[in-house]
C-alpha cells in the first residue's frame, strides 16, 4: 500500500473485507471491522476466500487518506496476483454543531459524502426532501 503521490510505502493501514450476494447484484456489503496492519514497506498478504471464478473484495483505509476499494477475480489453477493499492490524500473538516441559539448539540452525528457519486439516504430521503 502506497502513498499515491509520492510512491512511499504507508506503514499502518486497514484492510476490510467485502462481499456480493447474487440477489444484491453490483452492490458490495463491507465488514464493520476491518485487520489493522503494519509492515515498514506498506505489504500484506491476502487469502481468496471464494470459490474460482468468484470476485474478492478489498477496501484499503489509512489515517489522512482516501479509502481505496479493489476487486479481485479469483480463478482456478492460478497464483493469485501481486496488486499494489495507491491511496491518494484525503481531505479535513473540522467545525462545531449548534442549535438555533448557538449551543454546542450533544452527540451529533457528522457524516461526509462524496458528491461525485449517487448518493442514497433510503429511509432517511424522507426527512431531508424539501
Amino acid at each position: 500500500v502506497l502513498d499515491a503521490a509520492t510512491s512511499r510505502p504507508l506503514t499502518r493501514f486497514e484492510m476490510v473485507r467485502g462481499f456480493q450476494w447474487e440477489k444484491h447484484a453490483g452492490r458490495t456489503f463491507w465488514m464493520d471491522r476491518g485487520e489493522t496492519l503494519s509492515h515498514p514497506n506498506g505489504q500484506f498478504n491476502w487469502t481468496a476466500e471464494e470459490e474460482s471464478g468468484r470476485r474478492n473484495f478489498y477496501r484499503f483505509r489509512a489515517p489522512g487518506y482516501r479509502s481505496r476499494e479493489v476487486s479481485v477475480l479469483i480463478e482456478a489453477e492460478k497464483e493469485l496476483p501481486e496488486m499494489v493499492v495507491a491511496l491518494e490524500k484525503g481531505s479535513a473538516f473540522s467545525g462545531r454543531v449548534t442549535d438555533a441559539q448557538g449551543k454546542p448539540v450533544e452527540g451529533a452525528e457528522v457524516r461526509a459524502f462524496n458528491l461525485d457519486q449517487p448518493l442514497s439516504l433510503g429511509q432517511y430521503d424522507r426527512q431531508f426532501a424539501g
